[in-house]
């Protein structure tokens, strides 16, 4: 691969990863309002449309050993 193509690949491989992380805080940002509005209305299930939704806490224990 000449210099020219690794400085091309470079750069888009820096491009699609800062793509990467707009949708990933995108993915967040949504998921927290649809949490939001989940804890507001006071639910731990919901079906909006075709989709059923579930947030609530889970509480678990784990084992390590090191």
């Amino acid at each position: 691969m000449s210099m020219n193509e690794l400085t091309k690949k470079v750069r888009e491989l820096k491009e699609l990863k800062a793509m990467a992380d707009e949708l990933a805080a995108e993915i967040t940002a949504i998921g927290d309002d649809l949490k939001a509005e989940m804890t507001a209305q006071g639910v731990e299930e919901m079906t909006v449309d075709v989709f059923k939704l579930r947030y609530k806490t889970v509480v678990s224990s784990c084992f390590t050993v090191a």
